[in-house]
């Protein structure tokens, strides 16, 4: 069965990959029945003195990963595997050439991202339906309900829009 917003079938299918029962899934479809906030039940924890979401209810969770996959599969991002980068990098090191090696980070990246500028990329973004645009909005307005700044730290979903929102930065990068 399609459900307007979801297709259950690739649902299913996720949450058997991770090992969430059944049930959970027809939570998560039902989350998707209004138009509220749908992360119920985050808590706040701290990582390293930063603010990081953690979602308890199993159906909230497997929804914020079925949006990560979608955005993923839609989009074509996604995080990078670090592994690999460390294998190029200690591979290129053992060369006998110059080298030189700058390392770039955003300081609070994931807050750094107004949660209106994110949402209208994705509302421009012809790729992406109209539901799962609609989801993306839920989810952002939940964080900032949940007095998260930008798209929140800690969900599959935050690491998806981050790396969506780079997208530009990074074909401009490896051109």
């Amino acid at each position: 069965m399609e459900f307007e917003y979801i297709n259950e079938d690739k649902l299913n299918s996720l949450a058997k990959s991770r090992g969430v029962k059944k049930l959970n899934v027809q939570s998560a479809v039902n989350l998707l029945k209004y138009d509220g906030n749908f992360m119920s039940e985050v808590n706040e924890l701290s990582l390293n003195g930063k603010k990081v979401i953690s979602v308890e209810e199993p159906g909230t969770y497997l929804l914020l990963n079925y949006l990560s996959e979608m955005l993923k599969t839609t989009a074509n991002t996604q995080q990078s595997d670090k592994d690999l980068i460390l294998r190029t990098l200690i591979q290129l090191l053992r060369e006998k050439t110059s080298k030189f090696i700058y390392r770039l980070d955003i300081k609070k990246f994931y807050e750094s991202i107004h949660p209106e500028v994110i949402y209208n990329k994705v509302f421009s973004d012809l790729r992406l339906s109209p539901n799962s645009k609609k989801l993306i909005l839920l989810y952002l307005n939940s964080v900032e309900d949940y007095g998260f700044e930008g798209i929140g730290r800690g969900t599959t979903l935050s690491g998806s829009l981050a790396e969506y929102f780079l997208e530009d930065f990074d074909k401009c990068v490896f051109r």
